[in-house]
């Protein structure tokens, strides 16, 4: 899951459980119970935003700072 969320990172896409079932194909149970681990683990951060029709709310995901610095560190020593 992280691989499919570090991509949609550098994209315009907001990162919500509908975007990740969309590009996973993993059913909503699914992508909201390995969310939520990786929330509680402090890899992704969780905030509320709107839905993109407008209404109601989305839950929207960042990938937490530290585990940016750490992905790249790895990229950069592999180079």
């Amino acid at each position: 899951m992280m691989a499919v969320i570090f991509a949609l990172h550098g994209s315009e896409i907001p990162i919500t459980l509908s975007t990740l079932v969309n590009v996973s194909g993993l059913t909503r149970g699914g992508v909201s119970e390995t969310v939520d681990q990786l929330v509680h683990r402090g890899l992704l951060l969780e905030s509320m935003g709107h839905n993109t029709i407008g209404r109601g709310k989305a839950r929207l995901f960042t990938i937490a700072p530290g585990t940016l610095k750490k992905a790249y560190s790895i990229v950069d020593d592999d180079l």
